[in-house]
């Protein structure tokens, strides 16, 4: 198996599979555990949402508090708890259709840009050999969680901010 990495594993990791039994030719890490795409979720909503951040910076929307420390708590009202109810609905919802449609359009959009037929590589195997599957799969994944990352710091509270429903203090959290 050209395929499989042998890596060594760390002194902890030996000892966990010398407790449970196991010699540590049993122990490889293949490329394929990278590949479930958790790392890739984790990486890209990050990347979106120091993106969304960037944009709030470079458009001048956040500002300084125009209180100086130490600041007051705000205690919420019922209307501060209905808004932030209604803001949690309103933004659930974007974010189930956001992803709904940016998944489904990044990967016929990477299988495009790869010249790959979806339809065949959506029924293709799960595995280590299929290279196109693994490629596509992260770069969908990549571009679906960037955005829902961006959404979720830039675009979803400019949406609140212009209903009328925003958090007063959302900008000013420098």
């Amino acid at each position: 198996m050209e395929e499989l990495l042998a890596i060594p594993v760390t002194e902890v990791e030996q000892c966990f599979h010398h407790w449970q039994g196991m010699s540590n030719e049993h122990v490889v890490w293949t490329s394929m555990k990278c590949c479930s795409g958790d790392t890739t979720m984790v990486l890209s909503v990050c990347v979106g949402v120091h993106i969304g951040a960037w944009t709030n910076y470079q458009l001048g929307v956040l500002s300084e508090s125009p209180d100086s420390p130490p600041y007051a708590i705000i205690w919420p009202s019922y209307e501060m708890l209905g808004l932030s109810a209604l803001r949690t609905v309103i933004g659930f919802c974007c974010m189930i259709a956001t992803r709904a449609l940016c998944k489904s359009a990044s990967y016929a959009t990477v299988c495009t840009l790869l010249h790959l037929n979806s339809q065949e590589l959506q029924q293709s195997q799960n595995s280590i050999e299929n290279r196109q599957k693994i490629t596509v799969e992260l770069s969908y994944k990549f571009i679906t969680y960037a955005l829902l990352g961006f959404n979720t710091l830039y675009l979803l509270p400019s949406v609140f901010r212009l209903m009328g429903i925003e958090r007063p203090t959302f900008y000013t959290e420098i």
